[in-house]
């Protein structure tokens, strides 16, 4: 048996491999740190190379910029989550277990943090039972704009 790393070569660890008596194969400390050490930094070629021809490799997430109104609305939704996470008497680990996400995600939705995704919102609201009607916008400008633009009068057709 041989490792290889992203290029295709032999590692070291496929010359100083040794077998016990059940079969096993060993190898030094030294020849795994330079096995990773190796790998690492094809990756990080393979990382820079694509980053360079515009592709989808992305390290770190783009800054989000919002409007005072939109932070405030967030604060106001994640403290309702949060209240009502507590009002059921329910954990942050078990919502976020039965939301699928990690502890820190829920914490900062609970905070209202514009980086939480719209879907981690929409899992958290179902976890707690409260995602029923959450898309449903009452739009009541638009519904008055509609019914001023209708027109006044009907002609019947000749």
């Amino acid at each position: 048996m041989f490792i290889s790393n992203t290029q295709g070569d032999r590692s070291l660890m496929d010359a100083s491999n040794r077998n016990d008596e059940r079969g096993i194969e060993h190898a030094s400390f030294d020849d795994f740190l330079q096995l990773l050490h190796s790998s690492l930094t094809s990756w990080k070629k393979w990382i820079t190379r694509s980053s360079k021809k515009k592709s989808i490799v992305s390290i770190m997430p783009a800054r989000i910029t919002t409007s005072p109104a939109v932070r405030r609305e967030l604060r106001t939704l994640g403290a309702s989550l949060r209240e009502a996470r507590l009002r059921r008497r329910l954990t942050q680990e078990l919502v976020a277990e039965r939301a699928g996400m990690t502890r820190p995600t829920l914490r900062r939705a609970e905070r209202g943090d514009p980086s939480v995704s719209a879907g981690s919102y929409a899992l958290i609201l179902q976890s707690l039972g409260l995602l029923d009607g959450w898309g449903k916008i009452d739009d009541l400008l638009g519904d008055r704009l509609a019914i001023e633009q209708l027109p006044k009068a009907i002609r019947p057709r000749k």
